[in-house]
Formats: structure tokens, C-alpha cells, sequence
């Protein structure tokens, strides 16, 4: 039966990164998941990261938004990635290629750490593991939200709960530093996920705390945790420091913008070929038009029905580790209840805002990625505890994962020839801007991450940009704007910059010297 469980095990990672991820496995990693945006972002922060390891650039200052220093601070660093990502680079895959990579490389990963999380710590079989570990990583969440690979860095968390276990087993201190340490080096590669998990860890302790005796591994640990946590978030602070110190800030009304509902906790998606009908059939209202994505993380009923009775599962076993998931689980339970309106200007959300850090939150609702974690584990329990119905369970369970894929919207093939057929860059140009003009048949954050696509390209900065934030007087989104060419004249002038060249990305040429000049003279 052992065999078996293995064999389960093994099959639910080749279907996850088969079917859910045949495009990329099977294409050679010629497709990204995501849009010609924000995927192409963080192939651009990935490839000038690595390109200024090996001396070319600054890391902290990545060249856009030219010459404003510190950009990399606008948005999440992908710091952790870049050692998996320049060995992917070295291997020959272009950009795009490692990206996709990398991406698949850090799910096959999650999974297997999540498996073996599962089972040296909660003591599951291998084909109950297995489930867990596939919801958790294959899951609707994490495949809707791969538009923003950041958020990969869910796949962490095992890792970084293992060497927890191991120092609690093992009385290694050492162990809980370097899952400190760790901690730290995601906050700088995926600030949100590294946010939730803290935030729910120490709730969770929280709540150990009032339940356990104070034994002095109890304390010794998490001080020694905390303490890899402080040198880890070094990198972090040497990014962020000046963008906490002295940039903006997204106010209590952003957050509330994205704010969830009540249905958004079953609210797979309109994609979704199983649930989504089920679910409006039963009367749960679809996706708000202002929702952009960002709800579509919920869970369907059997998982929460399954989890449910996971945590029943847990009352009175006095394994450690089984208790430190119930206490899991209350936390984050906590966490979901703190994110809705309940009127009358209740917004508890504000709470958790005047954490540090917790003002950098915008999507609060991107938690869910973060407690699928201990959602899953509960799930893996009651299948282990459900043996006479474990299959028909199982598949219910699937049905939340496998049926629903991620839009893979960016080709490698596409973006090499792209750049293939752009002209060169005139003789003097130090910088370049995409030159004012009409629509060029792409929306505006697109065509901004053109131009990053063609810094990379030509290797020299660009005064446009695409992050979360941009610099204080910079208003050059959208070229089609009328306001556009005084704001780029006006950014030249105010950075006493020379040569700069104008790019049509209509015509896909650059403008004559002369007409650049009364351009940038305006």
C-alpha cells in the first residue's frame, strides 16, 4: 500500500506540471504565464539583476524611470530568485525561457517540500501528503495568480516550516535561524507572502502561547527565528530603505478598495468549469466587475468541508506539531474575519494596516495563497482519517485544482523576434523615451513594458517606466496622451539630461534628431 501512496504522490506532480503546465513543460518554456505586462516586468527586474551581479548596472536602481536611483524599491525585488534564474540564463534559456522556467522549477519544488512537510511533520501517508500538496500548489489560487509570479513565493513556505520542525525535533537552534534568515530573503523577493506568513505565524504563537506551558524551547526558538529574520531582511532594508523612509504610501481606501466579500470565500472565477456554475446556481453572486482578479483565490466547498473536518480531527492530540496547525488555522481564520467590511465604518482591516508593513498592503485578499498552506494539511488529515470514501474525496478535492489554467499570454519566440526587428540606436543615444503620438495599438502599461523589453535590448536606460510606484514628477504612462510631450520635455529639463532619443513604437523608428530636440525643447 506504501508503494501505492508513492506512486499517487508521483502522478499528481506529473499531471500538475503536465496538464496544468503543459504549455510551458512541453513547450520548451517558450510561454510565460500572465499579460505583456507585469509578466514582462519581472522578466526585466530578473535579467537587469543578474546583469548587475556580473557588473553591468546597479541592482538597487534597475534603468528605468531614467535617471531616478532606487527603482527596484517601486515593486518586489525577486531577490531569492536570482541565483535560480542565472543558472536557468547560463544554461541558454533567453529572459522569457528562464522565467518560465524558474517558475515551474519553484512549483515542482513547493510541491515536494510541501509533501515532505506533511509527512515528517504531521506524520500523512503518502497519498494523503500528496493531495495536500497538490491543492496547495496546484490549487485555483496560486495557477489564477501566476499572472503575478512573484507570488510563487508561496512555494517557500514549506521550506522555511520544515526547518522549523527540524529545530523543534532536533533541538537545532541553528536551524531556526536560518528559517529566519530565509524569512527575511523573501520579503524581499515576494513582500506580500513573506507579510501573511509572519503575520500569521505570530498569531499563531500567540495563541500557543496562551495554551501551552512557557518551555524554554517554546522561547528559545522563536527568539533565535526572529534573529535570522533581522539578518535576512539586511538585503531587504538595503532595497526599501529609502522608498519606507521618504516614498508613498497606499492609503486605507486602496485596501478597501480590493477589499473581499462574503462570496469571494467560495468565488473560484467565472473560468472555473465546475464550481463557477454550481456556485450561481446555488445563488453566490460571480466576481464584481472592480475586482481585477484579485477575489479569485476562494476555496470550493469541499475543501472548506474537508478542512473543517481536518481541524475536528485535531481535538485533543497532543502532538506538537498537530496542536501548532489547529493554532494555524485559528490565526488564520482571524486574518480572514479582520478583511471584511462590517459597516458602520467597521472596517477592521485598519487594524492589521498599523502593523509594520501592513500599509504596503493593498490586496489583503492575496492572504489566501498563504493560508491555503495550513488549509491544504487540514485537508490531507481528514483524508487520511476518511479511508472507506478517501477516493471519492480526493477527486472532489481535485476538482478545485486541475481544471482551471493559468493564462499563458507571453511568448519567448515572440519577444526575441520582436526584438530582432528593432532599429538601431542612433549614434549619441544615452537614453531613450517612447516618443509622443497616437494610440500604437497597445494599452499604455503595455507599451511601457515595451520600452523595458528594449532597455534589455539596447542596453541603455529609458526614461518610461512600469512598477507600483513611479517618481514624483514623472507623467509618462501613456504616450497618446495630450499632455505627454510638455511632461517629457519638462522631465528632461528638470534632470539636466542629454542625449536623449525618442522611439516610435507605431513606426518602429526612431524620430530625426531635429524634431527630437523641439520635442525635449517644449
Amino acid at each position: 500500500m506504501r508503494a501505492a501512496g508513492w506512486a499517487v504522490a508521483a502522478l499528481l506532480l506529473g499531471y500538475g506540471l503536465l496538464s496544468i503546465h503543459g504549455p510551458a513543460v512541453l513547450g520548451g518554456f517558450d510561454l510565460v504565464p500572465g499579460d505583456a505586462g507585469d509578466t514582462r516586468i519581472m522578466a526585466f527586474l530578473l535579467e537587469s539583476g543578474w546583469r548587475a551581479m556580473g557588473g553591468e548596472g546597479d541592482f538597487r536602481s534597475p534603468p528605468m524611470f531614467f535617471p531616478t536611483a532606487g527603482t527596484r524599491a517601486f515593486t518586489d525585488a525577486h531577490l531569492l530568485w536570482l541565483p535560480l534564474y542565472g543558472g536557468l540564463r547560463v544554461l541558454g534559456l533567453d529572459m522569457l525561457q528562464s522565467l518560465s522556467a524558474l517558475l515551474v522549477l519553484l512549483l515542482a519544488g513547493g510541491y515536494l517540500a510541501a509533501l515532505w512537510l506533511f509527512r515528517a511533520a504531521l506524520g500523512l501517508g503518502p497519498a494523503s501528503a500528496g493531495i495536500g500538496a497538490f491543492l496547495f500548489v496546484f490549487g485555483n489560487a496560486l495557477t489564477q495568480k501566476l499572472n503575478h509570479g512573484q507570488l510563487a513565493g508561496v512555494a517557500v513556505l514549506p521550506v522555511i516550516l520544515l526547518l522549523l520542525h527540524a529545530a523543534w525535533r532536533h533541538d537545532r537552534t541553528w536551524l531556526a535561524v536560518v528559517a529566519g534568515a530565509l524569512t527575511g530573503l523573501l520579503a524581499a523577493t515576494s513582500f506580500v507572502v513573506a507579510w501573511f506568513f509572519l503575520f500569521i505565524a505570530g498569531l499563531a504563537w500567540g495563541v500557543g502561547l496562551l495554551r501551552e506551558r512557557a518551555v524554554r524551547r517554546y522561547w528559545r526558538l522563536p527568539v533565535a527565528f526572529v534573529g535570522g529574520l533581522v539578518l535576512g531582511l539586511g538585503p531587504f532594508f538595503w532595497i526599501y530603505g529609502a522608498q519606507i523612509l521618504h516614498g508613498p504610501r497606499w492609503g486605507l481606501g486602496m485596501a478597501y478598495h480590493y477589499r473581499p466579500v462574503l462570496s469571494d470565500l467560495l468565488n473560484l472565477g467565472p473560468e472555473h468549469p465546475v464550481w463557477g456554475g454550481v456556485l450561481l446556481w446555488f445563488g453566490v453572486p460571480a466576481l464584481r466587475e472592480d475586482s481585477l482578479g484579485e477575489r479569485m483565490m476562494g476555496f470550493s466547498p469541499p475543501v472548506w468541508v474537508l478542512a473543517g473536518l481536518g481541524f475536528w480531527l485535531l481535538r485533543g492530540r497532543r502532538r506538537a506539531e498537530l496542536r501548532a496547525l489547529a493554532w494555524a488555522a485559528v490565526a488564520a481564520v482571524a486574518v480572514i474575519l479582520l478583511q471584511f467590511d462590517y459597516g458602520l465604518h467597521a472596517y477592521a482591516w485598519r487594524v492589521a494596516a498599523m502593523l509594520p508593513g501592513g500599509g504596503a498592503i493593498r490586496t489583503s485578499f492575496r492572504s489566501m495563497l498563504v493560508i491555503l498552506l495550513p488549509v491544504a494539511a487540514l485537508v490531507a488529515i481528514a483524508l487520511q482519517g476518511m479511508r472507506r470514501t478517501w477516493l471519492l474525496l480526493a477527486c472532489a478535492v481535485l476538482l478545485d485544482s486541475g481544471l482551471v489554467h493559468p493564462p499563458y499570454g507571453v511568448g519567448a519566440r515572440a519577444e526575441r523576434l520582436a526584438m530582432a526587428e528593432a532599429p538601431a540606436l542612433p549614434q549619441g543615444c544615452a537614453a531613450f523615451a517612447l516618443a509622443p503620438g497616437p494610440e500604437a495599438g497597445r494599452v499604455a502599461w503595455m507599451l511601457e513594458s515595451d520600452a523595458l523589453m528594449l532597455v534589455l535590448h539596447w542596453r541603455v536606460p529609458t526614461l518610461n517606466g512600469n512598477s507600483s510606484w513611479a517618481p514624483d514628477g514623472w507623467a509618462l504612462l501613456d504616450p497618446s496622451e495630450p499632455g505627454y510631450a510638455r511632461a517629457l520635455a519638462a522631465w528632461v529639463r528638470a534632470n539636466g539630461l542629454t542625449g536623449v532619443c525618442l522611439y516610435d513604437p507605431l513606426e518602429q523608428r526612431f524620430l530625426p534628431a531635429a524634431e527630437t530636440w523641439a520635442l525635449l525643447t517644449l
